[in-house]
């Protein structure tokens, strides 16, 4: 069993739960069931509607990641309250779930002094019970403010024990259709200012786990990202069809 942590949708009737919907019962594995839990707006905060093409791969693609998953499990909260609030959820409340993915982030110089902390302590709490945590460690390269005010990482994946997914760009060649014919080379992703680039660097909130000590990491005391990194820049990519309501993206 898996969750995908996320935004709420700008409506309440979005049509992103009733896409995801078709994909569970006529695409992934029959027996896999899909349930969407929303979390408390007490600020009635409205999101930007690009966040539903993201919930649907974050929640679609978990089944290509595992596809002997038996559930998938959405948790919405607004945007203000995605942390801590929306991973304490996961965390007291839906501890069963054997991993959890949130491809949301913020720079690091952004957040106040009180969650990170937070954070850091629930993804450890997790951690400890056998709940996974993978985050996105951004895709602005190593200036995760986007201000050109010198190098910064991506929260929350630049917390101790969360996952920190990067990404990798594949330089091999396709046939005819455009599909990979093996396994050829990966390089860092990135394909410029404006176009993205994996998140890379090193924390200025989170000292340096114990996993990530030793010669093979180098000097330093804090915190490094990202921990390992998959296919992310446009080449290969990923097909995307943005369609009507009650279809499948």
């Amino acid at each position: 069993s898996v969750g995908v942590l996320g935004p709420i949708s700008v409506a309440a009737d979005s049509p992103r739960e009733y896409d995801i919907q078709a994909f569970y019962q006529s695409v992934s594995n029959a027996s896999t069931t899909f349930s969407r839990i929303d979390l408390p707006n007490p600020n009635h905060v409205l999101d930007a509607q690009g966040n539903r093409e993201e919930l649907e791969m974050d929640a679609e693609l978990s089944t290509v990641a595992a596809p002997g998953e038996d559930s998938v499990t959405m948790v919405l909260a607004p945007s203000d309250q995605l942390f801590p609030a929306g991973m304490s959820y996961f965390v007291n409340h839906l501890p069963n779930l054997a991993a959890v993915s949130v491809s949301y982030g913020n720079c690091e110089a952004y957040e106040d002094a009180f969650e990170p902390v937070t954070v850091a302590n629930l993804v450890a709490q997790a951690a400890a019970e056998g709940q996974a945590w993978f985050s996105a460690s951004g895709d602005d390269g190593a200036d995760d403010c986007r201000d050109q005010s010198g190098p910064a990482v991506d929260f929350p994946s630049s917390a101790p024990y969360m996952v920190a997914v990067g990404g990798t760009a594949y330089t091999g060649t396709f046939d005819a259709s455009s599909a990979v014919l093996n396994w050829n080379h990966e390089v860092v992703w990135n394909d410029g200012s404006g176009y993205g680039a994996g998140g890379v660097g090193k924390s200025e909130l989170f000292a340096r786990p114990s996993y990530q000590r030793g010669t093979a990491y180098g000097p330093g005391t804090t915190r490094l990202l990202p921990d390992f990194s998959l296919m992310a820049g446009p080449t290969p990519g990923v097909v995307i069809i943005d369609t009507a309501p009650g279809s499948l993206d």
